[in-house]
């Protein structure tokens, strides 16, 4: 009964995320004023936040998906990269603990980022193929 509860509550949750991503690409797109949140000041929000909160609600969707992802191929990634920080890490306590140089860190960020985008991107591809496959999970 508590598996059954939680999995209404998520199916209420996913459709509230999706609800609201709606709504906010239908504004975004159609140009019309979105207000700023609930506060002592209601002013319109320009076209960069107007962005930015479909990119938000966006990417609170997808990283639903991307939790969920879990194989061999996400695993043997996140290892990788721990394996990459870790040796970035010790080669700063290597040289008197002196900052790596920041085109190693750089891209060491800009991996972990294009980790995480495959990792959103097969979320929501194996999400899609169930939902036509018949088996949707939510």
């Amino acid at each position: 009964r508590r598996c059954l509860k939680r999995l209404a509550e998520l199916r209420e949750a996913k459709t509230e995320v999706e609800r609201r991503l709606a709504t906010t690409a239908a504004e975004a797109t159609s140009g019309e004023r979105l207000l700023s949140p609930p506060g002592p000041s209601s002013r319109t929000w320009s076209w960069v936040a107007r962005y930015e909160a479909l990119v938000a609600a966006q990417n609170t969707l997808t990283d639903r998906n991307a939790m969920g992802v879990c194989d061999s191929l996400t695993v043997e990634l996140d290892r990788a990269l721990g394996l990459a920080t870790s040796s970035l890490q010790d080669a700063a306590t290597c040289h008197d603990g002196l900052p790596p140089p920041e085109y190693l860190a750089g891209a060491l960020r800009c991996l972990a980022g294009l980790a995480w985008a495959e990792r959103r991107r097969r979320g929501l591809l194996l999400d899609r193929w169930r939902e036509l496959s018949g088996n949707s999970a939510a």
